[in-house]
């Protein structure tokens, strides 16, 4: 580990000094599956490769995400059952911190922060905690309890971490978190991965996609009644990727407004690359986000974005696609069918996304900040400690 200018000389070599191990990250997530934040963790995990050993604690028990986690990674699993009582929560998280030597525990979102309390009686042991924004019971306001709790809690945190300027925000003025607290570190998307695929103009029907985990604050509905109105216009087709407790609800939907035969469920997909490449059009219909990963993953893939007006959408996507991006629910069936009806629009908007996304979201930026900030954590309380 390298240590940085900034620390004396004198303090350089006490550390150097210092029999140190591969430094232990524990993550404690509310679940290992599919989603934004899970891909993120699993993008640093494989940058950090052998520098680092991880544990990652489910408190569902889901490590479906694990399998994107590269052989090269001394990475282990383990459970730990929420329970209803959060004192008893923080015991046993820091029972369990301390039973596995950690020297950096990571939290997130708001189903983990008992962890960040327990940190502290861990030792005092250095916490970041990432927000990636708020599930159903808080799309459209927050409960005052959390937020107090959130005030309380994550001042003590080394960082709070914020993928979009949207949350920055929040914080700052609605959770009352120091400045120099919180860290914005904005989501990247690998460029070679995910690229542009050259679509054939001949085929018949506008191929739209969604992709991401079937959620009510997806709010998916919206999508399905939009493309009945743009179906009426333009013929076109639906994929779903992903999966999640809505999904037999709205393939209901689906039939109920005569598209069960435009619609395809895919269900969980391994490799979502191969879905945007089927894609002439990405769609987003959420009640809240904040810097959705998809949206970096369409418009990197040379796709055009509708979508609602949540986090930090408008600002993510090209000027050329900012008209798309709907406040309401009229905006939104009116982007996706003028849109879906103009190929020569949708090609010049996504080379333009595409574009957007050389200039400001590599991936590697992210990485790079990522692990910049792990180590100033760690080493930070190597210091405190010497």
């Amino acid at each position: 580990m390298r240590f940085p200018a900034r620390l004396s000389r004198k303090a350089n070599r006490q550390i150097e000094e210092i029999a140190m191990p591969v430094p232990h990250i524990v993550h404690v997530m509310p679940s290992f599956s599919p989603g934004g934040a899970q891909a993120r963790t699993v993008q640093i995990m494989n940058y950090l490769g052998e520098s680092f050993c991880h544990t990652v604690v489910s408190l569902n028990g889901d490590f479906t995400a694990a399998g994107a986690v590269s052989g090269d990674v001394d990475v282990q699993y383990l459970r730990c059952r929420r329970g209803g009582n959060p004192i008893y929560m923080i015991r046993q998280f820091a029972q369990l911190l301390r039973a596995l030597k950690a020297n950096l525990a990571l939290t997130y979102n708001w189903g983990a922060i008992d962890a960040v309390v327990a940190a502290r009686i861990a030792g005092g042991l250095p916490v970041i905690h990432s927000e990636d924004g708020f599930g159903a019971d808080e799309a459209i306001r927050q409960k005052h309890r959390r937020i107090l709790f959130r005030t309380m809690t994550l001042r003590s945190a080394y960082r709070v971490v914020a993928p979009s300027e949207t949350l920055v925000d929040i914080m700052r003025r609605i959770w009352r978190l120091p400045g120099e607290r919180i860290e914005h570190i904005p989501n990247g998307i690998d460029l070679s991965r995910f690229a542009p695929e050259t679509r054939r103009p001949e085929q018949e029907k506008v191929i739209l996609g969604a992709v991401g985990v079937l959620r009510p604050e997806k709010n998916h509905e919206l999508l399905l009644s939009a493309c009945a109105a743009a179906a009426r216009r333009t013929p076109i087709r639906l994929v779903i990727a992903g999966d999640g407790p809505e999904r037999k609800a709205l393939e209901e939907k689906a039939q109920s407004l005569g598209l069960a035969a435009a619609v395809e469920f895919l269900g969980h997909c391994g490799n979502p690359a191969e879905i945007y490449r089927r894609l002439d059009l990405f769609v987003l219909s959420s009640k809240t986000e904040q810097m959705p990963l998809a949206v970096l993953e369409a418009m990197a893939s040379g796709l055009p974005v509708v979508s609602t007006d949540v986090g930090d959408v408008k600002k993510m996507v090209s000027p050329e696609n900012r008209p798309f991006i709907a406040s309401g629910e009229k905006d939104f069936y009116e982007a996706l069918t003028s849109l879906a009806a103009n190929p020569a629009l949708r090609k010049n908007i996504g080379v333009a996304n595409r574009a957007r996304c050389i200039a400001l979201y590599d991936i590697r930026k992210m990485l790079q900040r990522y692990s910049a900030l792990y180590e100033n954590a760690i080493r930070s309380s190597y210091v405190a400690q010497n």
